[in-house]
């Protein structure tokens, strides 16, 4: 059965990822996404419109960034890729989602509730959505590659829509120059971003915000993410004066504890 995506257990299952680290040496990997899992957007945050979908790869982008450990950005993640979109199951390449189609189909039949869900599932969660050649372009029919051959799996339609190479890199504003921005932010602070520790997160309990701090030294990062479609108040965990260094909104008043739907921002104090 699929299970549905709720904020308070997949922020328990981070915190429990991370929390281990405090007073160790140990080292963590970050990532959302490999050629396992379904594409992260679409299934922690909101692929429904063109604008929420870019809001809330930036916003899953900030959130990689502010992590402490060894960043790992999967082909595509970096475009704001989603999973596939009224897909043919026929058109799946996973073995195990042919098997288990095959299983459900003599089990209950083709068009018994069971398939209805399994295709539900398949169309969530499935790593086939990972597995889509990268798209360079618009161009044609296979994003960039030759016509005159077959790409080894589908290609996303998605890459038609803008979600490409040449697209994004002409536009200021998309996931991928967001990523590049973000990239540079977690080099040019990697002590407190790549090398914090004595995690500290708070309001486990909403399935609205997602926010922690951590230390290096004398610095202290509070990192705090809005994971729904509305805007959202918060408060600062502490007394310290805090100063905003990188966001999602380049335009966002540091001071004003209210958060855009999928926004994040990173603030620091010393």
């Amino acid at each position: 059965d699929l299970v549905p995506f709720t904020l308070k257990e997949w922020k328990l299952a981070l915190a429990d990822s991370f929390l281990w680290i405090n007073g160790t040496d140990s080292w963590s990997t970050v990532y959302l996404e490999n050629h396992d899992q379904a594409r992260s957007i679409s299934r922690f945050a909101d692929d429904s419109t063109p604008e929420s979908r870019v809001a809330s790869g930036k916003m899953l982008a900030a959130l990689l960034v502010s992590l402490t450990g060894t960043m790992y950005i999967y082909q595509g993640q970096e475009l704001g890729s989603i999973n596939l979109k009224n897909t043919p199951i026929e058109e799946y390449e996973d073995v195990e989602v042919k098997t288990n189609y095959k299983i459900v189909s003599e089990k209950y039949g083709a068009d018994s509730k069971e398939m209805k869900d399994y295709i539900k599932g398949v169309s969530s969660v499935s790593r086939d959505h990972a597995r889509t050649p990268l798209p360079w372009s618009s161009k044609g029919s296979t994003g960039g590659f030759s016509d005159s051959a077959k790409p080894w799996f589908i290609m996303n339609k998605t890459f038609k829509d803008g979600i490409n190479v040449a697209d994004e890199t002409k536009d200021p504003n998309s996931v991928l120059n967001f990523w590049k921005r973000a990239i540079k932010v977690r080099k040019e602070n990697k002590d407190i971003l790549v090398y914090g520790y004595n995690f500290k997160f708070y309001d486990l309990e909403s399935n609205e915000i997602f926010a922690f701090t951590k230390e290096y030294d004398t610095k202290r990062l509070f990192a705090i993410f809005n994971f729904t479609k509305k805007d959202v108040s918060f408060k600062f965990p502490d007394a310290k004066s805090y100063k905003l260094f990188f966001g999602t909104h380049p335009d966002a008043n540091g001071s004003v504890t209210s958060l855009k739907p999928w926004e994040g921002r990173l603030y620091y104090a010393n």
